[in-house]
């Protein structure tokens, strides 16, 4: 399958090891606006990303928007964070053959956790909205 990605989207080199968990899930692809401060990232769904029902899968929608979310707060942060809680709201089905695209917000920054705030989008339509809290690996000692 020949995929190109919506036009300021670049492809994610997420690792350097091809078995790792985000090279399996993926591809990603990541649209960084400096002037904004903003960074939205996208994917194509494939079939390999659904559930037996043909839906897109709740754990890879789950999975983007902790990647989107884990990666605002590290942009945020400056340091290495890791996911202490993630909260989902699946809003409606997503199918494959279609772009979804989201963004992650941080809402406020404590010294030792972050807290984030994402979305994740199909076109038009709103299909996941997420929060949690991230914790700043190293902060506190």
């Amino acid at each position: 399958m020949t995929f190109q990605a919506p036009e300021g989207f670049t492809l994610v080199p997420m690792t350097r090891e091809p078995e790792s968990f985000l090279s399996v899930t993926g591809p990603y692809y990541m649209n960084m606006n400096a002037a904004a401060g903003t960074m939205h990232w996208g994917f194509y769904a494939e079939p390999r990303h659904c559930n037996p029902s043909g839906f897109l899968h709740g754990g890879m929608l789950a999975t983007f928007v902790d990647i989107i979310m884990g990666g605002a707060a590290f942009m945020t942060v400056g340091a290495p964070v890791a996911t202490i809680t993630l909260n989902t709201e699946f809003l409606t089905a997503g199918r494959p053959g279609a772009w979804y695209e989201g963004v992650g917000e941080v809402v406020r920054k404590a010294r030792t956790l972050c807290f984030v705030k994402g979305e994740v989008r199909c076109g038009d339509r709103l299909v996941l909205v997420a929060s949690g809290t991230w914790a700043i690996i190293g902060a506190g000692k």
